[in-house]
């Protein structure tokens, strides 16, 4: 168990490293460059409606205002129209010029921001249910309530990501569907339930679906074998998206849950 601590304590310090990388502020570069782009967006569209091209027009017609061979206190219809697509076609040029720049600053700020290390997905799962594991262990300690909610806060995205994961799998499954319909069906579920999750945060739904056939292969033959601490070791993984999450929060068979 020694030798898990200290396993734990190593890749947290990594795990750490990343997410404070992942959220450092965002710099000033950043901000100037989304609000050019928020400016530069602005003015194409009231450009194009045409607001920003009547109210220069009326502005000019008071102030004697030229521009070329315009002059803004006597515009025809047409000359209108010449101004209308000439000054939407100048605001839509220093929009394209302000989403390059902003593709350009927010490319650097991602390399600036890309960690020197990464974590496996069996790595972070790794890190949320020891984290769980451990309030927990501490909660038998002390009995101090807030514990067992530290415990559920860890676990709470990963049981939610796999037991999803789990159905959408199971349905794929039981429906025979390719790669094609499979990813269809993938969208049509995170559509009708959208705190669905199916990037890759973790490797627990995948650790579950091998026990489930592990278990069953070695089920459906008597002549193989495994002994009872195996078996009762991949039915705990098993259970674990649809049990443990209820028991924490229900606070009831914790020792159980501990084990």
């Amino acid at each position: 168990m020694q030798d898990i601590d200290i396993y734990y304590e190593s890749i947290k310090q990594v795990y750490s490293q990343i997410k404070s990388a992942l959220e450092r502020k965002q710099p000033m570069r950043e901000k100037l460059a989304d609000w050019f782009v928020g400016v530069s967006a602005a003015v194409f569209l009231i450009s194009l409606i045409p607001i920003l091209p009547i109210l220069v027009v009326f502005a000019g017609s008071i102030f004697g205002l030229i521009l070329g061979p315009i002059s803004l206190q006597q515009v025809s219809l047409g000359e209108f129209v010449i101004f209308w697509i000439s000054f939407s076609i100048i605001t839509l040029a220093i929009l394209a010029l302000a989403l390059w720049i902003n593709a350009k600053v927010d490319s650097a700020g991602k390399k600036s921001r890309k960690p020197s290390q990464t974590l496996s997905p069996e790595q972070l799962t790794f890190i949320t249910v020891y984290e769980a594991y451990k309030e927990l262990k501490i909660y038998f300690v002390s009995h101090i309530d807030q514990h067992v909610e530290n415990s559920l806060m860890a676990l709470r995205q990963i049981i939610q990501s796999t037991r999803q994961q789990i159905m959408i799998e199971e349905i794929i499954r039981e429906e025979h569907l390719g790669p094609a319909e499979a990813e269809r069906a993938k969208r049509l579920y995170s559509t009708e339930h959208p705190s669905a999750v199916f990037t890759e945060p973790t490797s627990l739904s995948k650790q579950v679906a091998i026990a489930q056939e592990f278990l069953k292969a070695f089920e459906k033959y008597a002549w193989l074998q495994i002994d009872q601490s195996t078996k009762l070791t991949l039915q705990a993984l098993i259970s674990f998206p649809d049990k443990v999450f209820w028991r924490l929060s229900k606070r009831e068979d914790l020792p159980s849950v501990l084990t």
